[in-house]
């Protein structure tokens, strides 16, 4: 940057070489500033509920959705949003009795279940304080594993259980936690399967189209393009999807073909160090000893 000050010499300027002399230093550090003084609180506010289960008023914290703005969708249609993760918030936790549900499903309990709750949820359940109104990225995964326990006590559909696995699966992917990120895809995998084949018309408000497109990313996600492309195909050839829909369905056709073109080769050079290994018959396997 120096060079761009040669020439003021004659004013005084004859020492600028040990200065800061970057132009834009300041404007980076005003986009930092900007982005390290989001507050989330302005994000959430308080909101009363009645637990279902126990009859008892708590409030638990809530999204407020006229601040959120969607910045892009991943292939498995997780959004991801400006400077918050709302899932975060997307469950209500009773801490008087410990039941515990996504938003959506919450207040969808009926008297039998209810009852599975008070039995075998309530007598263990421990409460535990949040300091803060906003909650961790940790605190967001276990209030939803949480929730997952009492939709399995509460014996909860199958497509229930499939949206919080999934919810799980996206949580761990902002972590940047892999391993638990494909082992919540798998559950959540199985569960979409599982409801599928059902009589109603949609699966968690998602109508069938978009759940087949969904279990052919989680089935590429787990590495199984072969099932994921089976998925896809009645997507493929439908008449009736729309634009937005069919141009993700081809995207992800298009990246299972560039996945099977790259592993191709890799096959062929692994039959062809298989054909080119001495056999050994099933005599010497069992001795241990080698031919000559």
């Amino acid at each position: 940057m120096y060079k761009l000050f040669q020439g003021l010499e004659d004013f005084g300027f004859d020492d600028l070489k040990g200065q800061d002399l970057d132009l834009f230093s300041e404007n980076k550090n005003e986009e930092e500033v900007t982005k390290n003084s989001v507050n989330l609180d302005d994000y959430i506010f308080l909101k009363s509920f009645v637990c279902p289960v126990c009859e008892r008023e708590f409030s638990e914290r809530v999204v407020k959705k006229s601040k959120l703005r969607i910045l892009s969708h991943d292939t498995d249609l997780k959004p991801v949003f400006e400077n918050i993760i709302p899932a975060i918030y997307d469950v209500i936790h009773c801490t008087n009795c410990g039941y515990t549900a996504l938003t959506k499903f919450f207040d969808k309990i009926v008297g039998t279940r209810a009852e599975l709750i008070r039995q075998k949820v309530t007598p263990d359940f421990k409460p535990k304080e949040y300091p803060s109104i906003t909650l961790s990225l940790d605190d967001g995964i276990e209030r939803h594993k949480l929730a997952l326990y009492n939709a399995l006590v509460k014996k909860a559909k199958s497509d229930e259980k499939a949206f919080i696995c999934m919810k799980l699966a996206w949580l761990y992917r902002d972590k940047s936690d892999k391993i638990n990120e494909l082992l919540f895809i798998s559950a959540a995998c199985q569960g979409l399967v599982a409801s599928i084949d059902s009589r109603h018309p949609t699966v968690c408000d998602m109508d069938k189209n978009t759940v087949r497109f969904l279990i052919a990313c989680f089935y590429k996600s787990l590495g199984n393009s072969q099932e994921a492309y089976k998925w896809l195909l009645p997507l493929i050839s439908s008449k009736t999807l729309h634009h937005q829909t069919r141009q993700r369905v081809m995207d992800l056709k298009y990246e299972i073909q560039q996945e099977k073109q790259e592993l191709e080769p890799k096959k062929e050079v692994q039959a062809e160090e298989a054909s080119s290994k001495p056999k050994i018959s099933f005599r010497e396997r069992i001795l241990g000893v080698a031919k000559d």
